[in-house]
């Protein structure tokens, strides 16, 4: 056969041979090419880590994306992190997303940040206990109140919006200061402190153990304040205690909070965030099996009054299930 007809003949069946497997080799590519998505919270061990872990469990499980957690070092650190583009995802409180995303706080230098909601996750309450004979807040006048601590600033914030709602001051009420929480149960249980405000979700073991040592009052805050409080300060939220929550607590408990949320950096595409909240959501149950809070991060309480707005993949996710606006 002459050469240049071999050849032709095997250039020929050479390009048939790439022509036929290159839908399968754009197929292997294409699943090669996986979307990773980069979560920041906590340190490891604290529930944020915990409950970002188990999201990341569930996104790896159900869907097409690879992610992963690590440690930023809390909620503005995570945020910082996403503003550099290091992460995709956070899990952290309401105070720093909503300064974040609004300039305000401690990213008032910063400016704004490149932040959305995905949803809300779960609440924590400021529980004001007392010694017997302090029954409302303006009893606080002339009493020991310890609120502020070093390495939770937030803890101040609460409780001074709290008492200027009341009109009163450090020149009315002695504002000690603590570094651990064993400071304050110690305080209020040997007397040195007359008012303690013990941070943690409803119910919480601090106050559970508080209650169970001595016959402490919790307090409660007028309806009227609590609207005015939270009007002034976005990030906090009216919260009741409910009546029976804790030992001889016979009536409800009003006071504010704050929530732990899933935030995003907010340039992911829409379907990316549609994909994760609702393999999350599709698969709860799975998902409040990692932590006791897992069980509190519902659809239902996701989209419920949020600190900043929402990212519209997350939106559609939740009208397709009927909560949007409820």
């Amino acid at each position: 056969m002459n050469t240049k007809k071999i050849l032709g003949t095997f250039v020929t069946f050479s390009l048939v041979g790439v022509f036929m497997a290159l839908p399968l080799m754009v197929e292997g590519a294409a699943k090669e090419k996986v979307e990773v998505l980069r979560w920041g919270s906590s340190s490891v061990g604290s529930s944020g880590y915990t409950l970002s872990a188990g999201m990341t469990n569930i996104v790896n499980k159900y869907t097409d994306y690879e992610a992963s957690v690590t440690p930023s070092g809390g909620t503005a650190a995570t945020i910082r992190c996403i503003t550099r583009k290091e992460r995709d995802f956070g899990f952290g409180g309401s105070y720093d997303i909503y300064t974040a995303y609004s300039g305000t706080g401690k990213f008032s230098k910063e400016g704004k940040q490149p932040i959305l909601l995905v949803g809300n996750g779960y609440t924590t309450a400021m529980t004001f206990v007392a010694q017997p004979g302090i029954e409302t807040i303006q009893d606080f006048k002339g009493k020991v109140f310890m609120y502020r601590r070093k390495p939770v600033p937030l803890w101040g914030i609460y409780g001074d919006a709290i008492l200027k709602a009341y009109g009163l001051s450090e020149d009315d009420v002695k504002c000690v200061t603590s570094v651990e929480t064993k400071e304050l149960l110690d305080g209020l249980k040997v007397g040195s402190v007359d008012i303690g405000l013990v941070p943690g979700a409803i119910p919480n073991a601090y106050t559970i153990r508080l209650l169970e040592a001595k016959k402490f009052n919790l307090i409660s805050i007028e309806k009227g304040k609590l609207a005015a409080i939270a009007k002034e300060n976005p990030f906090m939220i009216p919260l009741t205690i409910p009546a029976g929550t804790y030992k001889r607590q016979d009536k409800d408990i009003h006071t504010m909070g704050y929530t732990m949320n899933l935030f995003v950096r907010n340039d992911l595409p829409d379907n990316v965030i549609y994909d994760v909240v609702k393999a999350i959501f599709s698969h709860h149950d799975e998902f409040a099996k990692v932590h006791p809070l897992a069980k509190k991060f519902t659809v239902n309480a996701a989209c419920k009054d949020p600190v900043i707005p929402i990212h519209p993949g997350a939106i559609k996710y939740y009208k397709e299930v009927g909560v949007w606006g409820k």
